[in-house]
């Protein structure tokens, strides 16, 4: 993907990028990273649902997916992570 769109603040502060892509989105299976079903409301982005994983599983799960269109969302910010990123932030994770 190119430089991306927007920039949105994770937990942590720290900037990260996204893509805005018009709903319906799909991608290829097993791209790993975060989303965000948005809206824009008084010109700004405003957030609806925050998530993380295969973004085509996740975006596409009909509870997600018809919960967030009913909310509004018009669009799906995506931040892409590598396998090898991603493999090591599930292992650090404590339960």
């Amino acid at each position: 993907m190119a430089t991306p769109e927007i920039y949105w603040n994770g937990a942590s502060g720290k900037k990260y990028g996204y893509w805005s892509k018009k709903l319906p989105y799909s991608c290829d299976a097993g791209q790993n990273g975060n989303y965000i079903f948005t809206k824009i409301v008084n010109d700004v982005w405003a957030p609806i649902y925050i998530g993380q994983g295969d973004l085509n599983d996740r975006v596409n799960d009909q509870v997600h997916y018809k919960c967030a269109i009913g909310k509004g969302a018009t669009h799906v910010h995506v931040h892409t992570t590598s396998t090898e990123v991603w493999i090591a932030l599930q292992r650090s994770k404590t339960f």
